[in-house]
């Protein structure tokens, strides 16, 4: 309940327009008051009673029966509106047969109001102002007209006033208000001889509002401050053409209501444009052609004051409307308000620059070369775009600060909608004093489209963010006027004649600088609190806004405890963070001269609230990805497929279809992908600065600021599992063809599995998780989902099926390339044995798999093993298969390189230049298994000292896998130590060691320092340092690969062989001769080695 002192507290007005069913659309919009009022006190909504808060409430038809049920008999929202339907839904007001039975209607109206007093302990008879009634908290006065003078309204009041006035009852003064002609008969009232008849809708009284202030003023006096007049319209009337043929009919009369309703609000628009008590809530969209018998149907209604209402505008002023109903602080007194001219106009200014403003030095060099170096002769128009909190607004005004004499005026408009713009500019131009003290926002247009000459003006659209709102009428034009554009949309760019400044994160200093400012810290900090700032920065996207909220909360937790600062520590506050990250973005930023106390999340849920749900759901969606580089085309595959698994290894339950279902209802439309459709969702979401697009390459990948992917996740997480479910499936259902999309994919799949458990996913979502991470190199995470759906395969009816033996294959070819060989080798002869059981030797399978076993006999250095089952291969490819099959091809690549490993360079180049043609041919030039066989080749050259051709080939093999896989997929990483090696092998010591080095060091971040692949990034760079005669480096590094090698790979390796030998020579080029014999000591006789 609002505690005011009746007597000094600002006093609050309701009033009720005339308008049928736009009733409704008024008590939907006090639904919302309540809604807030009981969050914001912690009670139920039932509990909220407006009879509380406002003083004084009328109204005209149907609006006089809201409001006297809520002000006289205290009901709260939902009552009313309980009553309020039922009551129409015993009326009629459908003509379309004839005429509305007039009398019928009355008397169920009479009806219906004595069962609803008596069911509150009311007498049927009592009057309006009837002494005995308890509670007088709210007056209510309801208003009609006298049948001889529709133009002079008559009010029925519920408490005493001066002079001589009707004192009607109860029913039938609501009975009066309500008799809408043509639905309902004239009320008589009054003494027997001298009755008067009276009807609703006295004209310029279906707005009361006026009739009102003028009532507030008897009762409560001309020095009694007013905090709040809301004046709820019920739709804004048609505007009528000249040449208009609307039949005349009785719907007429509503629409000449409504009319008379907007006159009067357009009157105090204009009478009370700066009393800031004042608000007008009215759905401006969607009710223009409302008729009486569309009581029937509300549903619309409800729509467009529920879309009304989630204007951010709107919204907003709801929030101010209900701070001035709780403090009941009246800046303006009832006198003042009936001579409004003697209130003194001040227009807006700019907000003052934040005490925790840090200047971000590329965006505000942009602004000073475009605003102030520039000699430009066109108009200067600079729009600044970005997410909400970034600093826009601020940024301005330091501009403004540090300017202070650039410009003769200033101009700050609040571009939030139409009003604020007209308003602004209107308060403004009567601001002038001299002559415009009636000036309207259109006179403002001409004076500043017309700056006196050797004057430079500056406007200011800020907060231009409605992506609805076109502000391009508003745009004066004169070149020595300037105009400054914020906004979150970043399509106002196309307005710039100077440049479009896309205010982005903040730098890591800058970010520092505010956070470290914001919480009156000091540089240096401790290695402790930089780390947990470093942590901070990169949650918290570096967002000025969210910086400055988290230092302030660490200043707000410090304290002083005699003369020692014990601050709230940055390490602190991360941790509060991580476990409470919703609370803390939620909270109300500082107070400051800024004025932006919005918390991050509220800032967002204003551009959510305006958003479709085909986009909050798509932003959902997204933000279960990875908060970088998401490609659109995930979307357009994955809807290509109809988003169904590429295969099923293992049945879904029935969840999984609705899962489908879903996504073909947000991103299908006509049956079917249409890329247009889900490019204007994306649209939309742009237009908030809730995501951003980036192009590489011809291909579009969208971008969410992390905060903007945290708030999303927060929205839905207590129901995360449909969104989830959802994002999975797309992924899952764009396959592994796409080499290049795939390299994009794996990020998303890392950050998926950051959010499900291995142990939790379904074994079709594994599998493709596992088959892309092995496609790109990414061996140990493959390895380790592959062997989860194994697990699962293996425990379920599919055992011995077909399908396990694939994930059994890929498990044991992923194995080979993490380098556990002998895991690898186990695995490849369980599948091989089965798959020559099953499908017999001649079967693709069992070929490819035989290659694959033979392929990991390599790389353990058993090539005489190796030599025989590829051969045996090879022969049973070529009869069973052909020589031109893909398996075939492989097998002959497989053989060419353990010729290679035997040093039989002949044999392998010969064979290799067949496989290499054959596979241009029959898979296509940037196939990976036709690059493999081109690399492959350059090895042979290179080793058979044919050093151009060899350079020639790994170029081209390096830019093809930098162009499909990316710089980091270990096939490029090998491209790039293989042209060392043959730079090595031509002399090109500093080439070779710059390329060996960029090895190593990804491959020791990728793979880790005991991976094979990076022993022999090791080793290759020792042997360039070797041949340079830099023997102590090549030592350090052969050393510590013999130690690694013979971990890993064991002594007998023939790698580690290699390595010892070399090791030993460097030795004896330092002449360090006892540790040259003790590494010899570790050759074994007979192993060959790979030198």
């Amino acid at each position: 309940m609002c505690e005011s002192n009746e007597k000094t507290g600002g006093i609050c007005i309701l009033s009720f327009d005339n308008g049928g069913p736009g009733t409704y659309s008024q008590l939907l919009i006090l639904k919302e008051y309540t809604s807030r009022l009981a969050s914001d006190l912690h009670v139920g909504e039932d509990e909220v009673y407006l009879a509380d808060y406002f003083d004084l409430m009328g109204g005209v038809g149907f609006g006089g029966m809201a409001a006297f049920m809520l002000g006289h008999l205290r009901m709260n929202i939902e009552q009313a509106i309980d009553k309020l339907l039922t009551l129409t839904d015993l009326l009629g007001f459908d003509d379309s047969n004839g005429d509305v039975d007039q009398k019928k209607n009355s008397n169920i109206l009479k009806d219906f109001l004595e069962n609803l007093l008596q069911a509150r302990g009311i007498a049927p008879e009592t009057k309006m102002n009837d002494p005995g009634f308890l509670f007088k908290r709210s007056k209510v006065t309801l208003y009609a007209a006298s049948s001889a003078n529709v133009t002079h309204p008559h009010a029925f009041r519920t408490y005493s006033s001066r002079g001589s006035t009707l004192n009607p009852t109860i029913i039938e003064a609501l009975c009066a208000t309500t008799a809408i002609q043509s639905y309902f008969l004239p009320v008589e009232m009054g003494p027997r001889r001298v009755r008067e008849s009276f009807i609703g809708g006295a004209l310029g009284a279906n707005n009361p509002t006026r009739l009102l202030l003028e009532e507030a003023d008897k009762v409560f006096g001309k020095n009694r401050r007013i905090a709040q007049i809301l004046s709820l319209g019920c739709g804004l009337s048609r505007v009528q053409s000249v040449n208009a043929s609307d039949r005349v009919d009785i719907d007429r009369l509503l629409k000449e209501v409504m009319r008379d309703c907007d006159t009067v609000a357009n009157e105090l628009s204009t009478r009370l444009f700066n009393v800031d008590a004042y608000l007008r809530l009215n759905v401006n969209r969607g009710m223009e052609f409302l008729e009486m018998k569309d009581w029937n149907t509300l549903g619309a209604v409800g729509t467009h004051t529920a879309t009304y209402l989630a204007t951010p505008c709107i919204s907003e002023s709801i929030d101010n409307s209900l701070r001035g109903l709780r403090e009941r602080v009246g800046s303006v007194t009832l006198g003042q308000l009936s001579h409004s001219s003697k209130i003194k106009v001040m227009a807006k200014k700019a907000p003052l620059v934040s005490p925790y403003f840090v200047l971000r030095e590329k965006p505000w060099m942009i602004m000073v070369d475009h605003l102030v170096k520039s000699v430009a002769t066109r108009q200067k128009i600079l729009p600044i775009t970005g997410m909400g909190g970034c600093g826009k607004t601020q940024l301005v005004s330091y501009f403004l600060q540090e300017y202070p004499t650039l410009y003769a005026q200033i101009v700050y408009v609040d571009a939030s909608s139409f009003s604020t713009i007209k308003a602004d500019f209107q308060t403004w131009a009567r601001a002038l004093g001299d002559g415009h003290e009636r000036n309207t926002w259109e006179d403002a247009l001409r004076v500043l489209g017309s700056v006196p000459p050797g004057e430079q003006w500056v406007l200011i659209f800020d907060n231009a963010d409605d992506p609805s709102l076109n502000i391009n009428g508003f745009l004066p034009r004169d070149t020595n006027l300037t105009i400054l554009i914020t906004s979150r949309n970043p399509d106002l760019g196309n307005l710039a004649t100077t440049t479009h400044l896309e205010l982005g994160e903040m730098t890591k200093e800058e970010a520092l600088s505010a956070m470290v400012q914001a919480a009156r810290r000091s540089l240096p900090l401790s290695d402790e609190e930089i780390e947990s700032v470093n942590v901070l920065l990169k949650e918290l996207g570096c967002l000025a806004v969210a910086l400055v909220q988290a230092g302030t909360y660490c200043r707000q937790l410090s304290s002083t405890v005699g003369e020692v600062f014990r601050p709230y520590s940055f390490t602190q506050y991360l941790n509060l963070f991580k476990s409470h990250r919703m609370d803390l973005m939620k909270k109300s930023g500082p107070m400051s001269l800024d004025n932006y106390q919005r918390g991050v999340y509220i800032t967002l849920d204003l551009s959510y609230r305006q958003l479709t749900q085909e986009s909050r759901d798509f932003l959902h969606i997204i933000s279960l990805f990875h908060y970088t580089d998401i490609p659109f085309t995930s979307f357009a595959a994955a809807a290509q497929n109809a988003f169904e698994d590429p295969k099923s290894y293992y049945p879904r339950d029935d969840s999984h279809k609705n899962t489908i279902l879903k996504l073909k209802n947000l991103l299908w439309q006509d049956m079917g992908w249409n890329e247009l459709y889900l490019q204007e969702i994306i649209r939309t979401l742009r237009s908030f600065s809730l995501v951003t697009a980036s192009s590489t390459n011809d291909s579009l990948f969208l971008h969410l600021h992390p905060l903007i992917q945290a708030w999303s996740r927060d929205m839905i997480s207590s129901t995360p599992h449909p969104y989830r479910a959802m994002a999975m499936q797309v992924l899952t259902a764009c396959g592994n063809e796409d080499i290049k999309l795939s390299r994009f994919l794996l990020p998303h799949m890392r950050e998926m599995l950051n959010q499900v458990g291995i142990r939790d996913m379904h074994v079709n979502d594994l599998l493709a998780f596992g088959v892309v991470a092995k496609q790109q190199g990414n061996y140990g995470r493959a390895g380790r989902i592959l062997e989860a759906a194994l697990e699962s395969m293996k425990h379920s009816a599919e055992e011995n099926s077909m399908n396990t033996l694939w994930v059994a294959s890929w498990l044991a070819s992923t194995y080979r390339w993490e380098g556990r060989w002998t895991e690898s080798e186990k695995l490849f002869t369980e599948v091989l044995e089965q798959r020559r059981r099953i499908l017999g030797k001649e079967h693709p399978d069992t070929i490819k798999t035989a290659s694959s076993l033979a392929a990991t006999y390599r790389s353990q250095g058993r090539w005489t093993e190796s030599e025989m089952l590829l051969v045996e291969v090879l022969e049973q490819g070529r009869l069973s298969l052909g020589i031109d099959h893909p398996h075939t091809i492989k097998a002959a690549r497989n053989l060419a390189m353990t010729y290679h490993s035997q040093k039989r360079w002949d044999e392998s180049e010969q064979l290799l230049v067949e496989v290499l043609e054959q596979a241009r041919r029959v898979l296509g030039i940037d196939h990976l298994d036709t690059i493999k066989a081109a690399a492959n080749l350059a090895f042979t050259y290179r080793n058979q000292g044919r050093w151009a051709e060899s350079e020639k080939l790994e170029l081209e093999v390096l830019e093809q896998r930098r162009r499909i896989l990316g710089a980091e997929h270990p096939d490029t990483i090998w491209a790039v130590a293989h042209l060392a090696s043959t730079y090595n092998c031509q002399g090109q010591w500093a080439e070779a060691e710059k390329l060996e080095i960029e090895v190593l060091e990804q491959r020791r971040r990728l793979l880790g320092t005991e991976h094979p692949h990076t022993i022999d990034a090791v080793v290759s760079l020792a042997l360039t340092y070797a041949k340079q005669s830099r023997w102590d480096e090549a030592a350090t590094l052969l050393a510590l690969a013999v130690q690694q090698s013979t971990k890993i790979l064991g002594q007998r390796h023939p790698y580690t062989q290699s390595d010892l030998k070399r090791l030993a020579s460097v030795y004896d080029k330092l002449g360090r001769t006892t540790e040259a014999e003790e590494t010899r000591c570790f050759l074994i006789p007979n192993v060959s080695s790979d030198d």
